[in-house]
């Protein structure tokens, strides 16, 4: 589960620079 978290938070720094399309 922590990994999911990691990928989440990860995601919303990338939506900040780049649009994240992995979500």
């Amino acid at each position: 589960m922590t990994d999911l978290v990691r990928t989440i938070r990860e995601c919303v720094d990338a939506d900040l620079r780049i649009v994240c399309i992995t979500c």
